[in-house]
């Protein structure tokens, strides 16, 4: 099909269109002036019955076989016929009548009017009952469908639904109370049981005192975190985070226990941490032997910080660093390395015995002196015991111990040696006794 084909179909079907609605409710003279189901009816004047015009020159107008036409103020239109229902042009349909007289069920039952092809069907209006408050002779009836009473006032019958239906066509329908409901945003209507009124309930998440007009609800809203936890609403408001106050803890932050303070702490090497009074923060101690400044991350401590080794001593840290031992300087003498006194030179330069002797050492009274000898100096080098033999006197004397020799040293100073199977203990060479089996 052309192009310029499709346009000449288009613009005859809209004429036909466009004419066939036209010729209805218009003037005509005869039904060859009108199309589809309308005919040309005589105009029935609104409340004055047909035209009294007749014959050629009598008013007409295209409408339903079942409508008559209808003239009013100036202009045309069509109405059905009593018994029939629809536009007056197109349609205009048998409408079924309820709420007619009756004596039994039969004078209701008119199954042509619900012939859909299929066969017949059952009437809504197939049931006769009787007027509240008619008894006996005077007893009224009338046809009326399922869930509908008949209502007769002013000599005229009616049907109407009872309580909980309305009208729907000819039946009564049960009425859902939720069709017209106020609930508002966020809400959902629910009939109440047996259909009567309607309850409103918010949507999950949402919230209102009577269900309507609900409103996000705050999602901490009764929350279960339980002591010391707070509630915290996710993001976009849905769901929600326990969280522990300062100070507790638990496993998913709800129902907290107060948190051992010393928990992570950071005391570190060799120090303790001691939770404070109350439970509240703690202190780092450090162990013993180790010492810092604020009780972390110790040190061991050098046990000499404190000795109490007194004068002319000095402080020697034990093996591992437990403990102390004080030992008196070189020329100082105690009997514990404590409190040190100078000690008595040997080896000085003498001429006899007397100028040996120091009676004033210890101030209790005279006490015998160790370096009383004096003693010819041996050359250092010389003789079976080292020292030559030759030149005794030659050079010098000196104050020596018993059991040791006065030596005269290339640096012409004087000292004393302990002869062979002695050892110098303090002042004094003391006997060693060799053990038999070790030679």
């Amino acid at each position: 099909m052309t192009k310029s084909s499709f346009v000449i179909l288009t613009i005859v079907l809209l004429g036909f269109v466009l004419h066939t609605e036209a010729d209805c409710k218009n003037r005509c003279y005869s039904k060859d002036d009108c199309y589809g189901d309308c005919e040309c009816q005589p105009v029935k004047s609104s409340g004055y019955g047909y035209s009294s015009r007749s014959g050629y020159g009598q008013t007409k107008c295209c409408c339903h076989k079942y409508a008559d036409c209808v003239y009013k103020s100036y202009t045309y239109d069509c109405k059905c016929r009593d018994g029939y229902t629809g536009d007056g042009v197109q349609t205009c349909k048998p409408e079924k009548k309820c709420a007619k007289p009756c004596k039994d069920d039969k004078d209701c039952k008119d199954s042509h009017d619900y012939n859909d092809g299929y066969g017949y069907k059952k009437d809504p209006c197939d049931q006769c009952k009787a007027v509240k408050g008619s008894y006996g002779y005077r007893q009224r009836k009338c046809c009326c469908p399922e869930y509908a009473e008949c209502v007769y006032n002013h000599y005229q019958y009616d049907c109407k639904c009872i309580y909980g239906y309305e009208k729907k066509g000819y039946d009564c329908v049960k009425i859902d109370p939720c069709k017209k409901h106020d609930c508002g945003h966020y809400s959902k209507c629910y009939a109440n049981e047996h259909g009567y009124g309607y309850t409103c309930r918010c949507d999950d998440g949402y919230h209102s005192d009577n269900g309507k007009n609900c409103k996000r609800r705050d999602p901490c809203y009764g929350h279960d975190c339980g002591h010391y936890s707070k509630c915290y609403a996710n993001k976009q408001g849905y769901g929600y985070t326990c969280r522990c106050d300062d100070g507790y803890h638990s496993d998913n932050g709800k129902n907290c226990k107060r948190r051992d303070p010393c928990y992570g702490h950071d005391c570190g090497h060799y120090s303790k941490c001691y939770a404070n009074e109350h439970g509240y923060g703690y202190t780092c101690r450090c162990d013993d032997g180790y010492h810092s400044d604020n009780g972390k991350n110790c040190k061991r401590r050098d046990p000499c910080d404190s000795h109490d080794c007194g004068h002319y001593s000095r402080c020697y840290a034990n093996d591992y660093g437990y403990g102390y031992t004080c030992r008196c300087y070189d020329g100082y003498y105690s009997d514990n390395g404590k409190n040190c006194k100078q000690q008595k030179k040997c080896a000085k330069r003498c001429e006899n015995d007397y100028d040996c002797k120091d009676n004033h050492d210890g101030g209790y009274g005279y006490k015998k002196d160790p370096c009383q000898k004096c003693q010819n100096a041996k050359r250092y080098g010389y003789g079976h015991t080292g020292y030559g033999h030759s030149g005794y006197g030659s050079y010098g004397k000196c104050c020596c111990p018993a059991y040791a020799d006065c030596i005269y040293k290339s640096d012409r100073s004087y000292d004393c040696k302990c002869r062979d199977g002695y050892v110098k203990k303090d002042y004094d060479c003391v006997r060693v006794y060799r053990n038999p089996y070790h030679g």
